[in-house]
C-alpha cells in the first residue's frame, strides 16, 4: 500500500523539538485505520518519533497490515486477538459483563471505567500496550480507542488528543442495541473532551455537529488527498447501465445509500449499485425494497 501524502496533523501538535515522541492508538487494524496511518506518516515526515498501537483480529487485514508496515519506518505495536485465543475470549466476556452491568445501572449512573469496557472490547489491552512506553503525546482514533488513549496518557502524565473519524454519537443508533451503545460513547466523549489537548474530525460537517452538541469544535482534517493531474474518464459505453460504487467498512442506514437508490429510481435509467463493506443485519433487504 503506498504512503499517503502528509496531512495537517503535524500543525495541530506543537510539541517543541521534532524529537518529541507521539504514540498513536487505534482499536482497528493498521490497514483499516487510514486516518491514524496518515497521521503517523505525516508526523514521521516532520521528524517526530512515532509509535503506532493497533489490533489484530481479522485474518485478511493482518496480511494487509504486513504490507503497510513493510513501507514504513516508524515503530509498531500489534495487540493480537487471534480466533480462539485467550485474549480474544477474555475480551468478549469482559465486554459482555460490562455491558450487562451498564444496562442495569442506566446511562446516568455508569462510571467511566465501566463505560469504557462496555463500549470498547479491547480497551484494557490497548491501554496497557499504549502505556508500555512513555510519549510526549498520545493521539487516539477510532471510537474504541478513545478511552484507552486517555488512560495511557494519564499513566505518564502526558497530554492526549482525540480523532473523531465519524460523528460517533449518531452512528450506532440504527444498530441492534444502538441506543445503549450511543449513550456509552456519549458518556466517554463527555468525560474525555475537556482534557484533550486538541480534537480532530473527519470533515467540517462532523466538526460542526460536535460543536453544536458539545460546544467545542474539532479541527477538520479531511480524509482525501490531492486530486490527480488529469480528470478520470467519465464516459460510459452506449447503452450500458450507470454503475455506482460505494465503499465503507460498515454498510448501513443514514449514509446516503437510500438517497442514491431513490435518485436512480427517479431518473428512470438502468443502473447498478456495487457495495463494498460489512452490511448491518437486515439492511440490504430494506435497501432492495426501495427499488
Amino acid at each position: 500500500m503506498p504512503r499517503p501524502a502528509g496531512g495537517g496533523l503535524a500543525a495541530c501538535y506543537s510539541g517543541g523539538a521534532m524529537t518529541a515522541t507521539v504514540c498513536l492508538v487505534t482499536a482497528g487494524h493498521l490497514s483499516t485505520s487510514p486516518r491514524m496511518l496518515k497521521a503517523a506518516d505525516a508526523l514521521d515526515e516532520r521528524g517526530y518519533r512515532v509509535r503506532v498501537v493497533s489490533t489484530r483480529y481479522i485474518d485478511w487485514a493482518a496480511a494487509a497490515d504486513a504490507e503497510v508496515r513493510r513501507t514504513r519506518r516508524w515503530r509498531w505495536t500489534e495487540v493480537r486477538f487471534d480466533p480462539g485465543s485467550r485474549p480474544r475470549i477474555e475480551s468478549a466476556l469482559r465486554q459482555r459483563a460490562a455491558r450487562a452491568a451498564a444496562d442495569l445501572l442506566g446511562p446516568d449512573r455508569v462510571p467511566l471505567p465501566l463505560a469504557e469496557r462496555a463500549f470498547g472490547r479491547f480497551h484494557d489491552e490497548l491501554a496497557r500496550a499504549a502505556a508500555a512506553e512513555p510519549a510526549d503525546l498520545f493521539y487516539g482514533g477510532t471510537s474504541g480507542a478513545l478511552g484507552a488513549t486517555a488512560r495511557a496518557a494519564a499513566t505518564h502524565r502526558a497530554p492526549y488528543a482525540l480523532d473523531l473519524e465519524d460523528f460517533h454519537d449518531g452512528e450506532f443508533e440504527a444498530a441492534p442495541g444502538g441506543q445503549g451503545t450511543a449513550a456509552l460513547v456519549g458518556l466517554i466523549e463527555d468525560a474525555l473532551w475537556p482534557g484533550a489537548a486538541f480534537l480532530t474530525a473527519g470533515s467540517a460537517a462532523i466538526a460542526d455537529a460536535y460543536q453544536a452538541l458539545r460546544g467545542r469544535r474539532p479541527i477538520a482534517l479531511h480524509n482525501t488527498f490531492a486530486l490527480p493531474p488529469a480528470w478520470p474518464a467519465t464516459t460510459r459505453a452506449e447503452g450500458g447501465p450507470l454503475r455506482l460504487y460505494w465503499f465503507s467498512q460498515t454498510v448501513g442506514p443514514r449514509r446516503g445509500l437510500e438517497d442514491a437508490v431513490r435518485a436512480v429510481g427517479a431518473a428512470g435509467v438502468p443502473a447498478e449499485l456495487h457495495l463494498r463493506g460489512r452490511a448491518l443485519p437486515g439492511y440490504l433487504e430494506g435497501l432492495r425494497a426501495l427499488g
